[in-house]
């Protein structure tokens, strides 16, 4: 975890209350959201940063392309074990944590 003196200057350090750390721009912030949204997200960003496709990746999971559109509709209530499935053909793992409230 960075300090405040590695910050950059138009950007402040923070950290959510399920633990994810990460920049926030000067008046932006950094907010809590369900477990499911953010491993539909992690699943939309890591598909990006591969270069894959709704079929590519439907095709290496053995399914049809409308099931990765789901996996990514934040209406649809997808199982997370089917999000790890799909991260983890990435080269990608789920990681969820708890932690003692404060």
């Amino acid at each position: 975890m960075p300090g405040r003196g590695d910050c950059r200057k138009n950007r402040r350090w923070s950290q959510n209350s399920y633990g994810v750390e990460g920049y926030a721009k000067r008046g932006e912030r950094l907010i809590p959201v369900p477990a499911p949204m953010a491993a539909k997200a992690a699943l939309y960003l890591a598909m990006r940063q591969a270069g894959v496709t709704n079929v590519q990746l439907a095709e290496k999971l053995g399914c049809d392309e409308r099931e990765i559109r789901r996996m990514l509709d934040p209406r649809h209530a997808t199982k997370l074990p089917r999000i790890k499935e799909a991260l983890a053909v990435l080269g990608k793992r789920l990681v969820l944590g708890v932690e003692e409230a404060a």
